[in-house]
């Protein structure tokens, strides 16, 4: 990953590799090659991790790195890449999903971990384990009892999971099954077409998976599905004692990338309200700072900002909301030295990079603007809001050629992109050919019928 982008790699990594769940190898390969080869049988290798070695809620954490997916915060400091093995997920990433009434069907994906530790296999063989000192027994329950990692789900042999599910139940003297006799034979006998009913997930359509929330299977009525997915609240998963600035932070991150309803905004305020009892505006500053921007509150954005200067800020998401605030108050002198900064700190982030020439555009300064337009574009070929960009600046030096090239390449990259399309029926509009900016207007109709400014010109055409 290239840092200081938005999403630019040097090199992507050919899937799962050893060292995701292993760690580093560089200690291991080096003491075999000199000749320390410890026999596993008999005691750890401490140069490598071995999962299956680890406390169950380090192998729990690891699992869920990649098996626990949902809304993810890292911890000051950390990137998503300074995760490893034996290590505590919470130390890196905070992890939040969404919870809803009593739900069985409202979850995502890759909440495997987070579905097991609801179900009373796993709290019961937990509990168990805390008290007993039986090695001969089974452990707690956990994603290695019932999964090989080096072997796919499809080649193991049939009865594998029966067989995890009947070891574990004998060896707690937990009742036989219940079920008709005819049913289970209907099944294969296996455990988990009732306890582990295949279900879809509220994140992918059209894909069905094996729901690891163990349980035993009743009806639910429609009214009772309906109350279900009623949301709850924002669950963390990976930090069982999180602190009210981190609540706050998954609360706007569950906002800005999964759904934008105002009760996310409500909760992530309330969270920050608690955390201001012990810290100040000043230290609370970067998710204040969010919070207010997505509520539209660019004065308070601003009024904190003026404590400061863009030199003593670090984080270039702030900075770059700090901007944003100022362009809304159409203060582009003061949206520029912020945005420059942010840039600065960031300097391959596509984003920054075109607000900041896009604030240079409105504060006149076309050749720098379309200076930046052309490297970012040099850079990335394909991003249709720069070329949009660089044709109204273009169209503001009165080269109305070449803004209309920006304006249609933008339109191939994105046929939809309404700023482009109005840009392209106003310069229609005022180099005398009406026609063609109707059929532009027309789109935009089609598109969003309820914009009064885009039937007022139709008419006036």
């Amino acid at each position: 990953y290239v840092p200081g982008s938005g999403n630019r790699y040097e090199e992507v990594p050919l899937g799962i590799d050893c060292e995701r769940c292993h760690g580093p190898g560089e200690a291991h390969v080096k003491a075999v090659e000199s000749g320390k080869v410890v026999d596993i049988k008999t005691e750890i290798d401490w140069t490598i991790v071995n999962p299956g070695k680890l406390d169950p809620a380090l192998q729990f954490d690891l699992c869920q790195r990649c098996h626990l997916q949902g809304t993810a915060v890292t911890t000051d400091g950390k990137s998503f890449l300074d995760f490893r093995p034996g290590m505590e997920l919470a130390d890196v990433l905070k992890v939040f999903q969404p919870r809803y009434a009593d739900s069985l069907e409202q979850f995502i994906m890759a909440s495997h971990p987070d579905r097991l530790r609801m179900s009373e296999c796993y709290i019961q063989s937990t509990a168990a384990a805390t008290v007993r000192d039986d090695s001969t027994a089974s452990g707690p329950l956990t994603c290695v009892t019932c999964h090989d990692p080096h072997v796919s789900i499809e080649s193991m042999p049939a009865g594998t999971y029966r067989s995890a599910c009947i070891t574990c139940h004998e060896q707690r003297e937990i009742r036989e099954c219940s079920a008709d006799q005819a049913a289970r034979q209907k099944n294969g006998d296996d455990c988990a077409s009732c306890h582990m009913p295949i279900s879809g997930s509220k994140d992918i359509p059209h894909v069905r998976i094996t729901d690891h929330y163990i349980r035993v299977p009743s009806p639910v009525s429609s009214k009772e599905v309906k109350q279900q997915q009623e949301f709850v609240q924002l669950a963390s998963l990976s930090d069982s004692r999180p602190s009210g600035e981190v609540m706050a932070r998954g609360y706007l991150a569950h906002y800005e990338q999964f759904e934008q309803r105002p009760q996310f905004l409500d909760s992530a305020r309330v969270f920050l309200d608690r955390a201001l009892e012990s810290s100040s505006e000043t230290e609370l500053a970067e998710p204040l700072i969010r919070l207010w921007t997505l509520s539209g509150e660019h004065g308070r954005v601003a009024a904190l900002a003026e404590s400061g200067s863009p030199d003593s800020l670090t984080h270039p998401w702030t900075l770059y909301r700090i901007g944003e605030a100022y362009a809304q108050m159409g203060n582009q002198r003061k949206s520029i030295d912020f945005y420059e900064r942010a840039v600065s700190l960031a300097p391959d982030h596509l984003q920054f990079r075109t607000k900041l020439a896009t604030a240079y555009t409105a504060d006149q300064q076309l050749e720098r603007a379309i200076k930046l337009f052309d490297e970012i574009l040099r850079d990335y070929p394909k991003w249709s809001e720069a070329y949009n960009n660089r044709g109204f600046a273009y169209a503001l030096t009165g080269d109305f050629a070449q803004a209309e090239t920006d304006f249609r390449r933008s339109l191939e990259l994105n046929p939809d992109f309404e700023q482009a399309l109005g840009n392209m029926a106003s310069l229609y509009a005022n180099t005398g050919r009406p026609d063609e900016a109707r059929s532009y207007l027309e789109r935009l109709m089609e598109i969003d019928p309820d914009n009064r400014n885009y039937r007022r010109l139709y008419e006036v055409l």
